[in-house]
C-alpha cells in the first residue's frame, strides 16, 4: 500500500496552492515526493523515506548564481519552512547565504529606466 507523502506532488494544487507559481518550488517538492515515494515503494520506513525526501529537495534548490535563482532559492527555503522540512533555526543561515550571494552577483538592469526621458 503507497504511503502517503509529505510532499507536494507536482499537480497538488488544491494544497499548495500559489506554491504552485514558482516553478523552482514545483521542481524541490516534485523531486522530494518521487524520491519519497520510490524509497517506499522499495520497502523502506517511512522515516527513512522522509529523510531521502528531504535530502532531494535540498540538492534541489537552486544555485546562488543568478538573482532569478537567488530569488527562487529563498521561495524554496520559505515553503521549506512551511512544510517543515527546514528547521526554523536552520533557515536564517539559508537565507543569509542567499543575502551574501545577491551582493556577489552582477546586477541586472532593471526594465525601468530610473532617468527621466526626453519630454515631449
Amino acid at each position: 500500500m503507497p504511503d502517503v507523502s509529505p510532499f507536494m506532488s507536482a499537480v497538488d494544487d488544491i494544497a499548495y496552492g500559489c506554491a504552485l507559481e514558482n516553478i523552482a518550488v514545483v521542481r524541490c517538492c516534485g523531486v522530494a515526493h518521487r524520491v519519497f515515494l520510490a524509497a517506499v515503494s522499495s520497502g523502506k520506513h517511512k522515516d527513512a523515506a522522509e529523510a531521502e525526501g528531504v535530502e532531494a529537495y535540498r540538492r534541489s534548490m537552486p544555485p546562488l548564481d543568478t538573482q532569478e535563482n537567488i530569488r527562487n532559492f529563498i521561495s524554496c527555503v520559505a515553503h521549506a519552512m512551511l512544510i517543515r522540512i527546514i528547521p526554523a533555526e536552520e533557515a536564517p543561515r539559508l537565507l543569509y547565504a542567499a543575502q551574501c550571494a545577491l551582493g556577489a552577483v552582477p546586477k541586472t538592469p532593471s526594465s525601468r529606466s530610473t532617468k527621466p526621458g526626453p519630454e515631449l
